[in-house]
C-alpha cells in the first residue's frame, strides 16, 4: 500500500499526522528530484521515530526494546539505500518506495497501534478516576 488509509489510524492524532505525512512524501517521491525527496523522507522518518519512542518512554511501554530495534533497522536500510552510490532510476525508487510503504503498513498494523493502546490505557491510568457527577455536586455544596 502506498498510500495512507484509514485502516492504520491508531487514534494517536499527532502520530497519525506524522504518518499521514510520510505516506504523502512517499506519494510524490519522483525521479526528478529523488535524492533531495529521501533526504527529507529520511529526516522526517527520523523526527517521527524520536517522537514515538518518546511517547514509549513516557509510559513504559513495555515493548519499547523491540520496537525501537525495529526503529533502527528501518533506519539502517533507509541510510544504507541513501548512501549508496548507484544512480537513482526508476527500478530503484519502486523499490525504495515498495520497501519503505510495505515496511510502514506492517509496522503501524502492529507495533504502532500496540502502542497506540497502552499509551490509551496509560494516559488515562494517570488522570485517575473521574469524580462521580454526585460527588463533585456534593463537595460543592449542591443538593
Amino acid at each position: 500500500m502506498s498510500h495512507w488509509q484509514e485502516s492504520l489510524r491508531t487514534c494517536v492524532p499527532d502520530i497519525d499526522q506524522e504518518h499521514r505525512f510520510l505516506y504523502g512524501l512517499l506519494a510524490r517521491l519522483d525521479l526528478s528530484r529523488a535524492t533531495e525527496a529521501i533526504d527529507a523522507l529520511h529526516a522526517f522518518l527520523q523526527e517521527h521515530f524520536v517522537h514515538e519512542e518518546r511517547l514509549m518512554d513516557e509510559s513504559s511501554y513495555p515493548d519499547r526494546a523491540e520496537h525501537r530495534h525495529q526503529h533502527a533497522h528501518l533506519a539502517a536500510r533507509v541510510e544504507q539505500l541513501r548512501a549508496s552510490a548507484a544512480p537513482w532510476t526508476m527500478a530503484r525508487l519502486h523499490a525504495f518506495r515498495s520497501l519503505l510503504s510495505d515496511w510502514l503498513e506492517a509496522h503501524i498494523a502492529v507495533h504502532d497501534k500496540a502502542l497506540a493502546l497502552w499509551h490509551a490505557a496509560w494516559t488515562e491510568y494517570t488522570r485517575g478516576p473521574m469524580p462521580h457527577k454526585g460527588v463533585m455536586e456534593t463537595s460543592m455544596g449542591q443538593p
